[in-house]
């Protein structure tokens, strides 16, 4: 069904990131990035900024690993000194 939407871009929510994993080849071939918010909210579970802080690799580079490419956060700063740290 989103493939006929065809969307630019999709806010994602998982019950494991594997399934997200699993399925990036599917989500890649229609175009479509996939957004994941981590701001420190109650609706975030574990993928927090909080959390990313003090483990980037288990949160932010998980997400990148499993083939989100948009992500939200409030810790821009640290998020984009993470992602040179990756080059």
């Amino acid at each position: 069904m989103l493939s006929a939407l065809k969307p630019f871009m999709s806010e994602i929510r998982f019950d494991a990131l594997e399934t997200i994993a699993d399925n990036r080849a599917r989500f890649e071939a229609t175009g479509m990035a996939l957004w994941k918010n981590t701001l420190d909210q109650a609706n975030s579970g574990s993928w927090t900024d909080k959390a990313a802080l003090a483990d980037p690799d288990s949160i932010w580079g998980r997400l990148i690993h499993a083939g989100i490419s948009a992500i939200q956060t409030d810790q821009p700063e640290a998020l984009k000194a993470y992602l040179q740290g990756r080059q």
